[in-house]
């Protein structure tokens, strides 16, 4: 799945509790091995009608009581073995009573006839009395534990079972799902699909998309079916969007030396999907957002859910403290797929990337990728099971070296295809593959948490001829952060050659001694900044200089870029600076030394040349963030019209934020006059909305309190953005009670993301009398996400602060306390 389409919630609190309950695999009463839903919705109410059947195979014998998940469902009959059986129902579960003589059957088969309200798991896009001209679009979202709400199932990740599917449809609509199409039969005005999914999978990945679709484009990869599926008014927008899938799939069939594991692949575009994309058993789903992405934005979406199809959905996490497995590698495979479509430099630069969205995450909170210790389960959906996940894989991929890591991971998936997997599995993979142990790695930098904080210095001794080169680790040993191991390789460039040394760090201070005939020009710790890592390395600016322009890999040449931004304002530096970025090859480095050159005082003339000449959309940008030291009329109508005409959204928004830098004062209408252009993401909106917050007048409140709500017909984004900017008003006191009442009018919203929102704005305005509402959907919300956030803005209302150590203090007493219970009962 991914959530990165939208800003990800920071609970922090959530991962803080001491009394966190630790969640384990959920336990399975009977294997079940296929499951057969028959389901007819409505198509103008969340109401549907539906019989199951799951054929089962006992472990020792079968159990008295059979509990399925199953909630908002109606239950008219259930069969055992097709025998009437007795059964009773809860909140969340079906309770099904097996006959005595039917316990030692080696298979059986339930049959549950139902109706069912979904609230989660199954959505409506329907037209109503605001929006008459939406689509009527029903789609399904399974992850986490969602699919329960439509078809009764042992709805967690360690079961897998075959699936089929037979969807009755009004005959005007039309309907695709996992797997092949068995038939289609059309008989008094519905249509009735059959569709069977023979590889199997976990229940959360069953899915269908039904009502005003079409198929937009297909064709063959190895002989299976590619098809492509969206409401019809998408299809100019969506044409080449999808260009690139057999290329992705041809890649990831090389990478991991196995085959596309399914027999077709379906890409289907929804309009309101609660993320950016969701890998679907061999039917992925997408926002319809993806139609006005940037290409590399949605090639690397589309990347991240082909890349589940193996990592996810042929071998999948056994529990979701495990999902970094999915998670992490399907992220890990956008580098892969960037790094052989674009180059190593630049999929190296996007990883930088990678590493800054997960060090802003860890300044909230701190946690292993792999834990047990969470609350609700989309929690695990953040950057330590995404971002950090991916980087660790990197580290892992420079330990074993590409073909061991590469013939690992074939083996892992292939050892443990269709089944459910944890990460001791792939420990053990790699071990029966290599013969390595990596017992430390894995304890080190998944079951521990945090990265290594490196201060590293050396010294030259011309008499003996050796170079002391001292490492510490200086992050703090507390929260389950230990000390690293990791082999890290340091480069001595001596002008006439290089000697590459390889150093095996695991303590917290060490001193490497290596020969080396006469001092260096540079060093360079950790070759190519392969290892997730802060590092603090005092290098002259002679050594910074020469290590700019000489290293070999760009990420040695960027990260002296950056370190040489405290000389740029000496002109020599700055001369530097220019020289290399005009002929450096690898546009993450030119990013960098243009980051560098932010400061400095060169000619604003040179800022427009380099921009001219400039392919790289980032380097761009940031050429026109350095512009803004110098406000002269022609620069002012410069920035004006490239936020008015520039082609690429990115650099037209910070084209206006340098134009606004300039014109704060006498800008506000002409923001107004482009709020209405439309712009991938809303882009362009949500800059002006920003900017707005600056500026904060009458007319820009009384704008957004307008404009927020549904009845606006505004994207889920605009209107987001529009409530972030009147909330940035609440320390006005006239406006507090109107700001108030319409963040809490906005926890009824229909849309996920602006209900989202107004949640959390709830608690960091301590909304008190939200706190009715709130308690209702942090227990009742129709998502996970919801309901993390309801709990969180509830702990924010409530002044639930605990700091990490004081958290940890705790956890030790009630364990503690907990041991000493166990050892007075005993006695007992």
């Amino acid at each position: 799945m991914n959530l990165k389409i939208y800003t990800i919630l920071s609970f922090s609190l959530a991962f803080n509790s001491a009394f966190a309950e630790m969640k384990y695999p959920k336990e399975r009463q009977a294997d079940i091995t296929h499951i057969k839903i028959e389901v007819e919705p409505s198509f103008t109410e969340n109401f549907l009608t539906g019989k199951t059947t799951l054929t089962l195979q006992k472990f020792i014998h079968f159990p008295e009581t059979l509990y399925l998940d199953a909630e908002t469902m109606d239950f008219s009959e259930v069969k055992v073995a097709n025998q009437i059986a007795t059964f009773s129902k809860t909140q969340k579960q079906v309770a099904i009573e097996i006959p005595q003589n039917l316990q030692n059957q080696n298979s059986l088969t339930i049959e549950i006839s139902y109706s069912a309200t979904p609230d989660r798991g199954i959505f409506w896009v329907l037209p109503d009395s605001v929006m008459a001209e939406k689509p009527t679009i029903l789609w399904t979202q399974g992850e986490d534990e969602n699919n329960h709400f439509w078809f009764p199932c042992f709805d967690y990740p360690n079961e897998k079972a075959t699936t089929e599917l037979i969807l009755t449809i009004p005959q005007k609509f039309k309907a695709v799902s996992n797997g092949i199409l068995l038939s289609k039969t059309d008989k008094n005005g519905k249509s009735i699909y059959h569709f069977s999914q023979k590889q199997p999978h976990v229940s959360y990945l069953v899915s269908f998309v039904a009502g005003e679709i079409e198929k937009f484009s297909d064709g063959e990869f190895k002989g299976k079916d590619i098809e492509y599926w969206s409401q019809k008014d998408l299809r100019t927008k969506l044409k080449g969007i999808f260009t690139k899938t057999k290329k992705i799939l041809k890649l990831f069939e090389n990478l991991t030396g196995t085959d596309y594991p399914f027999d077709k692949l379906s890409q289907n575009i929804v309009p309101d999907f609660i993320a950016g994309g969701m890998e679907n058993t061999s039917a992925i789903t997408y926002t319809d957002e993806i139609a006005e992405f940037d290409s590399l934005d949605a090639e690397l979406l589309i990347a991240h859910e082909i890349a589940h199809q193996w990592f996810g959905n042929l071998v999948t996490c056994k529990d979701w403290g495990n999902s970094w497995l999915n998670e992490g590698f399907a992220t890990y495979f956008e580098y892969l797929y960037l790094e052989n479509e674009y180059g190593k430099d630049f999929a190296d630069y996007y990883q930088f990337g990678q590493a800054q969205t997960y060090f802003g995450e860890d300044l909230d909170y701190r946690r292993p990728i792999f834990t047990r210790d969470y609350d609700e389960i989309d929690l695990l959906f953040d950057a330590h099971s995404y971002e950090k996940g991916s980087l660790v894989i990197q580290v892992l991929r420079n330990i074993l070296g590409d073909e061991d890591f590469f013939t690992s991971i074939k083996y892992f998936l292939q050892k443990h295809k269709f089944q459910a997997v944890e990460t001791n599995d792939l420990k053990i993979a790699i071990e029966e593959t290599t013969g390595k142990n990596l017992d430390w790695f894995f304890e080190d930098w998944v079951y521990s948490a945090g990265f290594p904080e490196f201060k590293v210095s050396y010294k030259w001794n011309k008499n003996t001829k050796n170079l002391s080169l001292t490492v510490l680790q200086t992050q703090k040993l507390e929260n389950k952060t230990p000390v690293f191991r990791v082999p890290v390789q340091v480069l001595v460039d001596l002008g006439n050659e290089q000697k590459i040394f390889v150093l095996d760090i695991g303590s917290q201070e060490k001193t490497f001694v290596f020969q080396v005939p006469k001092q260096p020009e540079t060093v360079i710790f950790d070759v190519g900044q392969q290892t997730l890592k802060k590092l603090d390395f005092d290098q002259s600016k002679d050594e910074l200089i020469y290590q700019l322009k000489n290293a070999n890999q760009s990420a040695d040449r960027s990260l002296a870029a950056q370190k040489l931004s405290k000389f740029s304002s000496e002109k020599m530096v700055c001369e530097i600076l220019l020289e290399q970025f005009e002929t450096e090859i690898s546009s993450g480095t030119r990013f960098f030394i243009a980051k560098s050159l932010e400061n400095s005082v060169f000619k604003d003339k040179k800022i427009k040349e380099l921009f001219e000449k400039e392919p790289f959309e980032d380097v761009k940008i940031q050429l026109l963030e350095n512009l803004k030291n110098y406000k002269t009329q022609e620069n002012i109508d410069f920035c004006k019209d490239l936020s008015l005409n520039h082609p690429n959204v990115k650099v037209k928004v910070q084209a206006l934020r340098t134009f606004f830098e300039f014109e704060q004062e006498n800008c506000t209408d002409f923001l107004f006059s482009q709020l209405s252009k439309e712009s991938p993401k809303e882009r362009l909106a949500r800059t002006i909305f920003n900017l707005f917050e600056e500026v904060k007048t009458d007319s820009i409140f009384n704008f957004c309190f307008e404009q927020v709500d549904y009845s606006s017909k505004n994207s889920s984004r605009f209107r987001s953005a529009a409530l972030k900017t009147l909330v940035s008003f609440y320390g006005d006191e006239s406006k507090k009670e109107k700001i108030s009442g319409k963040v809490q009018s906005l926890l009824e919203d229909p849309n996920f993301y602006v209900k989202q929102d107004a949640i959390e704005f709830c608690g960091e305005l301590k909304i008190a009398e939200a706190t009715e509402k709130l308690e209702f959907l942090a227990s009742e919300g129709i998502d996970s996400t919801i309901r993390s956030a309801a709990k969180n803005s509830l702990k924010k209302l409530r002044g639930e602060t605990l700091k990490e150590n004081e958290i940890e203090v705790f956890r030790e007493e009630i364990l503690e306390l907990k041991a000493r219970i166990e050892k007075l009962e005993g006695k007992k």
